[in-house]
C-alpha cells in the first residue's frame, strides 16, 4: 500500500519563516528597496540566462512561492 503524505503546511504571512533545515530564519540587517531590487534582478537574470541550474530550482521553490504569496497579499491590501 502506498502512503501519500499530505502537502506540507504553508506558513501564513504572520508565521516566522524557517530555513530548509527547519531552523527559524534569524533576523538580519534590514535591506533597503535598492538592495532588494538588485538581489531580485540578479536572480531573474541568472534564471533567464541559465546560470541558475534547473537542478537547483526545487531548492528555491518554497521561498519563491512564499515571496510571491506575501507580495501579492501586500499589493491586494494597498489596493483596498
Amino acid at each position: 500500500m502506498v502512503k501519500i503524505r499530505p502537502p506540507a503546511k504553508q506558513p501564513s504571512a504572520h508565521e516566522p519563516e524557517r530555513l530548509a533545515s527547519g531552523s527559524p530564519v534569524r533576523e538580519r540587517r534590514k535591506r533597503d528597496a535598492d538592495d532588494w531590487s538588485d538581489i531580485l534582478l540578479d536572480l531573474a537574470n541568472q534564471l533567464a540566462t541559465g546560470h541558475f541550474y534547473n537542478r537547483d530550482l526545487a531548492k528555491i521553490d518554497p521561498a519563491m512561492v512564499r515571496l510571491v504569496t506575501v507580495y501579492n497579499r501586500r499589493l491586494d491590501g494597498l489596493r483596498r
